[in-house]
């Protein structure tokens, strides 16, 4: 059993699949023990399997086909899961920790990468906590309109083994909202019994994270000091679609760890964080005013009982003009 798979869900990732397939074998250089890649495509219609392809010709040149599994040397391991139908993003994340062998899964985003060292950190990290429920990475952002990076503001966010669950929440700070930063312990997913009610959420990474964290669960953060991955920011369609709803979702499941154990100050700042550093009604809202209407009430309960500070919010979110989701993004 190799001590991590890095499983990347697949879809319609012509534009970035090769280039990210090229990061992670040349992060396996620096590598002795060995790591599985799993890649599972939600029936792509475009040409991402060529791609996939070209990246593995490029150090195997005798590969015409991936339909078997890929010896890359030194113990690693390619293989192919082409999903017959498209199951939606949430059911194909899981199907990588399905057909994972490895003891964690790092569900790794097909259009991001590892900076340098970053893998060697992350499987360093496992065997250095090999006990752990779940390991949180950090990230810079790739501004892909003009290809600079961006760094998140918090030089003092220091790595931090973290030995219960409010510890684990004090140094996640939302980084677990990029689906990259998500490595799980694979025995705890497949235990669950209420996988199914993540199917739909399109946060299937955090509602698992959700479900395996306890109050005694051990697990480790990376620091935003040292970012392990990086995350390309502006490529994502669903942004323009009304993103304030797809973040009503993830807060809902932040909301869902105080059953879990979390402290009722811990998942105020966790509130907090996210209201003030997350939420933008302005470029987050959607183009239809009831749509609005109707997501300005269901944050109601997290405001409460900041009713000025809703009042703000829901006139922004309901009455102001959009502003791009990039507006005012700032380049380092």
């Amino acid at each position: 059993m190799p001590l991590l798979t890095v499983g990347i869900p697949i879809y319609n990732c012509e534009d970035f699949i090769q280039e990210t397939l090229q990061n992670v074998f040349n992060e396996l250089k620096t590598l002795e023990d060995p790591v599985e890649i799993v890649l599972c495509d939600n029936a792509s219609t475009d040409n991402t399997q060529q791609k996939i392809l070209a990246a593995i010709q490029q150090i195997k040149p005798e590969i015409q086909t991936l339909n078997l599994p890929i010896d890359l040397g030194k113990g690693h391991v390619l293989k192919f899961f082409p999903n017959a139908t498209n199951l939606g993003m949430d059911k194909n994340v899981f199907n990588c920790i399905k057909n994972a062998t490895g003891k964690f899964v790092h569900i790794h985003s097909a259009d991001d990468y590892y900076m340098q060292g970053g893998l060697k950190r992350l499987v360093e990290c496992i065997k250095t906590h090999p006990d752990g429920t779940v390991i949180c990475l950090s990230n810079a952002y790739l501004n892909t309109f003009n290809n600079q990076l961006i760094y998140c503001n918090a030089t003092d966010d220091e790595d931090a083994h973290c030995k219960n669950l409010n510890e684990f929440i004090t140094h996640e700070q939302l980084k677990l909202l990029c689906l990259s930063n998500a490595v799980l312990r694979r025995e705890d997913i497949l235990r669950l019994k209420s996988v199914q009610a993540g199917f739909g959420l399109v946060w299937m990474h955090l509602y698992l994270t959700q479900q395996i964290l306890q109050q005694d669960s051990t697990g480790y953060c990376f620091g935003f000091n040292h970012p392990v991955m990086v995350v390309r920011f502006g490529n994502q369609g669903w942004v323009k679609k009304g993103a304030i709803a797809y973040f009503y979702r993830a807060l809902c499941i932040y909301n869902d760890l105080r059953q879990k154990g979390l402290t009722k100050p811990q998942f105020n700042k966790l509130k907090k964080h996210f209201l003030n550093g997350v939420i933008n009604p302005q470029t987050q809202k959607s183009d239809r005013f009831f749509f609005n209407v109707v997501y300005a009430l269901k944050y109601f309960p997290f405001y409460w009982p900041n009713i000025r500070q809703w009042l703000k919010f829901s006139g922004q979110l309901i009455f102001a003009p959009k502003q791009d989701f990039f507006h005012g993004m700032n380049n380092n």
